[in-house]
């Protein structure tokens, strides 16, 4: 006898069902989600330089 496919990866899953399976316990909170990467930039100017930087040259690597 034959073992039917796995199917699974084809399967509605709800966001809670991936929030288990990933080893999520709790909602993240929107202020620590948002300010995570608060310090990056001096301020709004010297982040909008970066975005300019990333539209003009989408496809040069990454200087190490």
């Amino acid at each position: 006898m034959t073992t039917p496919p796995d199917n699974s990866f084809w399967s509605a899953k709800t966001a809670d069902r991936v929030a288990t399976e990933q080893g999520i316990t709790e909602p993240q909170s929107l202020d620590v989600l948002t300010g995570a990467a608060a310090d990056l930039w001096a301020d709004d100017d010297e982040f909008e330089q970066f975005l300019v930087a990333i539209e003009r040259h989408p496809h040069e690597p990454a200087s190490a």
